[in-house]
């Protein structure tokens, strides 16, 4: 009888991912700084190790439309940099993108419809029964009723957590927990395109 692979899931929340990563290269010289363009899909085989990776979701919101039409340069390269390093995700056939989307005025923007996306996809996988094992990629209690909820179809949640970060209530109720490291992280090569849709 041929044994059946330990399927997993993965669930990236991308801002998370950025925001952690934006505060640790606040510290580094140059040399040593983490790519913020990250490989979703290099991250997703780590984090799966030698078992079945089934499937790798990522979840991000765009940058905001103010920045494209802003006077300062920087402000214009940002919103085509980050623009143009989505539509490389989306073209990888093993990833899949969702967006959030930005609320609020210029100097207080808050994303909405990201954690909702990602509560409700583990939940909806879990009862489809695509995967044994939820890797979950975040750092904020938001998911402690969606891991009790996962974990009561017999599955199991992973977590991995960012240093000073992570909610310890969350962390006590995954099933195994790991600490975001830089050998997660491998750059995705991509081209900066201001024509980008």
């Amino acid at each position: 009888m041929t044994r059946k692979a330990h399927r997993v899931s993965v669930y990236i929340d991308n801002s998370n991912v950025f925001k952690l990563i934006e505060d640790i290269n606040k510290s580094l010289p140059s040399p040593l700084k983490w790519s913020k363009s990250y490989d979703p899909l290099f991250l997703a085989n780590v984090l799966a190790g030698p078992r079945q990776l089934v499937k790798t979701n990522f979840y991000c919101t765009p940058p905001p439309e103010y920045l494209k039409s802003k006077l300062t340069k920087d402000g214009h390269k940002i919103y085509w940099i980050q623009t143009s390093y989505f539509e490389e995700i989306k073209k990888m056939k093993d990833v899949e993108l969702k967006y959030g989307y930005l609320t609020g005025p210029i100097d207080d923007l808050h994303e909405k419809n990201l954690d909702s996306q990602i509560i409700t996809d583990m939940q909806k996988h879990a009862y489809a029964d695509v995967y044994d094992t939820a890797v979950l990629v975040a750092g904020d209690g938001d998911y402690l009723s969606v891991v009790r909820a996962v974990k009561e179809t017999g599955k199991r949640v992973e977590l991995v957590y960012f240093g000073g970060h992570g909610s310890m209530s969350l962390m006590q109720e995954c099933d195994l927990t790991r600490r975001f490291r830089k050998s997660f992280v491998k750059s995705l090569p991509f081209s900066y395109n201001e024509t980008t849709p």
